[in-house]
């Protein structure tokens, strides 16, 4: 599989899963895009999600039709390190992942255990 990190979100990821191919979207010319290009560019350059920080693209974006899901990494501080803590539980989601979905991931300090 091959996701897209968004601008926010850590480059540590590149290299260290055998099941993801993680890209950055910078490393992609696409610095700076908005959330709903930047899906559209994902999608017709054959990525399956965009990994991000920002916890209001899946409530700004309708999937439907995409072809793309978005994952939401639900820690503070959106540190690289807290970020990269979240990677077994990416790789998790691909036993049950379908596209055109949001999912959130918990890490560490998760807003949702506050």
């Amino acid at each position: 599989m091959k996701f897209l990190l968004d601008e926010n979100t850590s480059r540590k990821f590149i290299g260290k899963s055998t099941s993801i191919v993680f890209v950055h979207q910078e490393d992609m010319g696409w610095k700076g895009e908005k959330n709903g290009n930047l899906l559209n560019l994902a999608q017709k350059a054959g990525f399956q999600a965009i990994i991000t920080v920002d916890k209001g693209m899946r409530y700004q974006q309708n999937l439907t039709g995409k072809g793309i899901s978005i994952i939401t990494l639900d820690i503070h501080p959106a540190s690289p390190r807290n970020q990269l803590a979240c990677l077994n539980d990416i790789e998790d989601l691909l036993t049950n992942f379908q596209t055109e979905q949001t999912y959130t991931v918990e890490g560490p300090n998760s807003t949702r255990h506050s």
